[in-house]
C-alpha cells in the first residue's frame, strides 16, 4: 500500500505540474490569438475599407451606366423623330409643291365640261346615231345634253340607252388624258335595252315613233356600241393603264357574238340552249318549283 501510495502520489504532482504548464500554453494560446485578431484586423482593414470603396463605386458607375443607357435610347429616339421629321417635311414640301402645280393648272370647270361634251360627241359619231350635234354637259345637272335637249327630255329610250352608255365612257376617256379621282371601272346591266329588243314593261318608257325615227333598232349601231368599249379598252392597254369593263347583256345579236366571242366570260340561258348552264334567278325558279 505504501508502494501505491507513494506511485499515487508521484503522479498527482506529475498532473499538478501538467495543470500548470497547460495553463500557461493557454495563456498563451491566447495571447497569441488576440495579437494574431490585431495583426489581422490591422492588415485587413485596409483591405476592406478598400473593398467597400470598390463596391459602393461600382454601385455608383451601374446607376450612371443605367442613367446613360436611359439618355442615349431617348437620344435615338430624338434621332429617329428628327429623320421621320425631315422627311416628312419633304413630303410635305413636295406635296405642297404638286398641289400649287394643280392650283395653277387646274383646269376650269367650262374645260372639264367641254372636253367630256367633245368625248360624247366622237362616241354618237362613232355609234352613227342621226344627227349627233348640240352635243354638251348641262351646266346645272351635268347631264349629257342631245342636240340640245337634256338628257331626261328625250323621248327616245333607244337614244337615250346610247347617250347613257356614251356619258359613262366619256369618263373614262377622260381618265385616259387628265389625272383625275375616278374610279376607271364601268359595268352595265342591259346593254339592249331599248335598242330593238325592248320588251312590253318597258314601253311606256319610251316613244315607239321616236325610236322608229332615230333607227335604233339598226343591228350596226348596237355593233358600234360593242366596238367603241373594245377599243377604249385597248386605250387603255396602250397606255398601261388599267380599267375594267363589265357588260351584261341577255341577248347579244348572232352577227355580233362572233366578234366578241373572245371577250365573254360568262353565258347563260334559261332554257339551256347548246349544252349552257342555267343563270342564277332561273336556276332559284327552278329551285321554287
Amino acid at each position: 500500500m505504501r508502494d501505491v501510495e507513494n506511485f499515487v502520489n508521484e503522479h498527482r504532482k506529475a498532473w499538478e505540474l501538467e495543470s500548470v504548464r497547460l495553463k500557461e500554453l493557454v495563456s498563451h494560446k491566447n495571447k497569441a490569438r488576440e495579437a494574431f485578431d490585431l495583426q489581422t484586423k490591422d492588415i485587413l482593414s485596409p483591405y476592406i475599407s478598400e473593398r467597400d470603396t470598390f463596391v459602393s463605386k461600382l454601385a455608383s458607375l451601374e446607376q450612371r451606366r443605367i442613367e446613360l443607357v436611359s439618355r442615349l435610347r431617348i437620344r435615338n429616339q430624338h434621332r429617329l423623330l428628327d429623320k421621320n421629321r425631315e422627311t416628312l417635311e419633304i413630303e410635305i414640301s413636295s406635296l405642297q409643291e404638286k398641289l400649287n402645280k394643280l392650283k395653277s393648272e387646274a383646269p376650269s370647270l367650262v374645260k372639264i365640261t367641254s372636253s367630256m361634251a367633245d368625248n360624247l360627241q366622237d362616241y354618237l359619231s362613232y355609234v352613227n346615231i342621226k344627227d349627233p350635234s348640240g352635243i354638251s354637259l348641262s351646266e346645272k345637272k351635268f347631264f349629257p345634253v342631245v342636240r340640245g335637249i337634256e338628257y331626261q327630255n328625250i323621248t327616245s329610250g333607244g337614244l337615250r340607252t346610247i347617250t347613257c352608255i356614251g356619258y359613262l365612257c366619256s369618263f373614262l376617256r377622260e381618265f385616259l388624258i387628265t389625272e383625275m379621282n375616278y374610279p376607271p371601272f364601268l359595268m352595265i346591266d342591259t346593254v339592249g335595252k331599248y335598242l330593238g329588243k325592248t320588251q312590253d314593261k318597258y314601253q311606256e318608257e319610251t316613244s315607239e315613233k321616236d325610236d322608229l325615227s332615230e333607227s335604233v333598232s339598226d343591228p350596226s349601231k348596237y355593233q358600234n356600241i360593242f366596238e367603241y368599249i373594245i377599243n377604249l379598252s385597248e386605250q387603255f392597254e396602250l397606255k398601261q393603264k388599267t380599267c375594267q369593263i363589265i357588260l351584261v347583256d341577255n341577248d347579244v345579236p348572232q352577227g355580233i357574238i362572233d366578234e366578241v366571242s373572245g371577250f365573254i366570260v360568262a353565258h347563260f340561258s334559261s332554257e339551256r340552249r347548246n349544252g349552257l348552264p342555267v343563270g342564277f334567278i332561273d336556276d332559284a325558279d327552278l329551285y321554287e318549283q
